[in-house]
C-alpha cells in the first residue's frame, strides 16, 4: 500500500485532524493548511489548523480566524498533520500537539525532509499545495472553491508566478484543475501583484544597491531591522527580496542574511540554473530545494554574513561556477 493511501486510511480512520504548517509561513504553508482543511470539512471531519505563529501580514487579505485550534480536543487528537515543514522544528510550538496525536503525518515538497510522522508524503513538487490538490483529485475529494482559492495562492507563490524550474507540466495542470473549480485567482492577483509598494520599491532599491557581489555570477545582501523599519516593512514584505536578486542578468547565486535574533539569523539561497543551493542550506543548519532553500544560523549578523561570502567564493574555487 502506497504512502498516499496510507495517509488517506488514517484520515478514514480520524474524527479529530489537527494541521499544522511551518513558523514564519509563508503562501504555501498558508494555502496548503488551509486548503487541506477545508478539503477534509468536506469529508465531514473536525478539523482545525494550530497557529504557532502571526499571520503574514502581505496574506491578511485571505486571513480567517475560524479554522484555528483552542485546544477545544486535546486528549483525542486522532491525526495531527504537518504540512510545508522539512523536520519537526519547523512546526515550532505545535510540536506538543503532535506529540498528543494518536497518528501523524508529513505533508511536504522539501528533498531534505527527515520523515519525521508515521506516514510521510514527500514527493517532488513545486509546493505542498500541488501535493495536496494531487491528493484531492486522485481520491475524489471534493474541493470547496475558497480551498481551491488557498491551493492556487500556494502553487502560484512558490513557484514565483510559474517561474522556478520547479514548475512543471504536472503543476500547471494542477493549478489549471484549481481555476476549474473556481478558485479566486483575481483576488491573489490583485492583491499581490498588482498593488505596488512605494516602500517596498525603495526598500529593494536600497538592498540592491548595498549588495556585494562576488565575481560576476554571485550577489549578498544582508538586511538589518533597521532597515526594514526605515522603510515601515516587516519581514513577510521583504522576503521576496533574494528571488528578485537572482533575476538580475547574469546572476546564478542570491544569497540574502537578514537580522532575526541577537545570535542567530535567517538566510536565504536562490539558483538559477547549475548550483544546488539545498546543499549549501544544509551546510548552516537548513534546507529546502535545489533551486531555493534557507537557513537559520547561529551568530551575529556580521559573522554569519561573512561565512556565507566565504562559502559562496568558494564555488568559484571549487570549479562549480565555471561555465
Amino acid at each position: 500500500m502506497n504512502v498516499k493511501n496510507n495517509f488517506f486510511k488514517l484520515v478514514q480512520q480520524s474524527h479529530n485532524i489537527l494541521i499544522s504548517g511551518h513558523i514564519n509561513p509563508d503562501g504555501d504553508s498558508i494555502g496548503s493548511s488551509f486548503g487541506l482543511a477545508l478539503a477534509l470539512q468536506n469529508l465531514g471531519k473536525n478539523v482545525k489548523i494550530v497557529k504557532n505563529d502571526d499571520f503574514p501580514t502581505n496574506l491578511e487579505f485571505i486571513y480567517r480566524d475560524d479554522l484555528y485550534y483552542n485546544d477545544e480536543f486535546n486528549d483525542s487528537i486522532d491525526l495531527f498533520i504537518a504540512i510545508d515543514s522539512g523536520d519537526i522544528e519547523r512546526i515550532g510550538e505545535s510540536i506538543k500537539y503532535f506529540e498528543l496525536a494518536k497518528n501523524t503525518a508529513n505533508i511536504d515538497h522539501h528533498i531534505t525532509n527527515t520523515h519525521f510522522a508515521d506516514v510521510n508524503i514527500v514527493l517532488e513538487a513545486s509546493s505542498a499545495c500541488e501535493i495536496v490538490t494531487e491528493l484531492c483529485i486522485d481520491y475524489d475529494v471534493i474541493m470547496p472553491e475558497d480551498a481551491a482559492t488557498y491551493l492556487y495562492l500556494g502553487i502560484l507563490t512558490d513557484t514565483f508566478r510559474f517561474v522556478y524550474e520547479s514548475s512543471t507540466s504536472t503543476t500547471l495542470r494542477a493549478a489549471a484543475a484549481l481555476l476549474d473549480i473556481n478558485a479566486n485567482k483575481k483576488l491573489i492577483h490583485d492583491n499581490l501583484y498588482d498593488k505596488l509598494d512605494t516602500n517596498l520599491l525603495l526598500f529593494q532599491a536600497d538592498v540592491i544597491k548595498n549588495a556585494t557581489r562576488i565575481g560576476d555570477k554571485i550577489i549578498v545582501a544582508m538586511i538589518t531591522k533597521d532597515l526594514v523599519k526605515k522603510y515601515n516593512l516587516d519581514f513577510d514584505k521583504t522576503s521576496g527580496i533574494v528571488s528578485l536578486l537572482r533575476t538580475i542578468d547574469g546572476i546564478e547565486v542570491s544569497a540574502i542574511v537578514q537580522e532575526d535574533e541577537l545570535n542567530k539569523q535567517k538566510i536565504s539561497f536562490r539558483s538559477q540554473e547549475f548550483i544546488d543551493v539545498s546543499k549549501i542550506a544544509v551546510e548552516f543548519g537548513g534546507g529546502g530545494h535545489i533551486r531555493a532553500s534557507g537557513a537559520n544560523h547561529e551568530g551575529t549578523l556580521d559573522e554569519v554574513f561573512d561565512k556565507v561570502v566565504k562559502r559562496l567564493e568558494k564555488l568559484y574555487e571549487d570549479g562549480d561556477l565555471s561555465r
